[in-house]
């Protein structure tokens, strides 16, 4: 397998916390693994431990979840996805009220494979309710 580095882009005028950036340092690694087994491509997690896994069920069910199962709140979302002839994972700006209200902190998607509908209103979205956008980028291996 080959190296694969991340960089970050925070599109929100909230910046993730510490906490945010070390579960999607330790996240996406592994969402990208189970990713490429077709088994899910997004995850919610809290303090480097894995709350829930899509499942056909879809991101709407998964958000709701892991919100029933972490309580506290402040998880993340990471959402990565495969470049399939005629599609791609997709994001609408109603994910972000759902994951505010489930108590999620922060949605990070794998720019490039994942497609946002309406792009600005999502961040206009999650600007007003205070949850951290981070697009994350492959860089290429040296």
């Amino acid at each position: 397998m080959p190296n694969r580095s991340t960089a970050q882009s925070v599109l929100t005028r909230k910046q993730p916390s510490r906490a945010v950036c070390a579960d999607i340092a330790f996240g996406l690694p592994i969402v990208r693994q189970v990713g490429e087994l077709e088994v899910g491509t997004t995850f919610a997690i809290k303090d480097r431990e894995m709350i829930a896994v899509e499942a056909a069920e879809g991101v709407e069910q998964l958000i709701i979840r892991a919100g029933r199962l972490c309580r506290c709140g402040g998880w993340v979302l990471i959402k990565t996805g495969k470049m399939l002839p005629g599609g791609s994972s997709v994001l609408v700006p109603q994910t972000i009220g759902l994951l505010r209200e489930a108590g999620g902190a922060c949605l990070a998607f794998e720019d490039g494979s994942v497609r946002i509908d309406d792009k600005p209103a999502l961040l206009v979205e999650a600007d007003r309710l205070g949850i951290v956008v981070v697009a994350l980028h492959e860089v290429a291996a040296v």
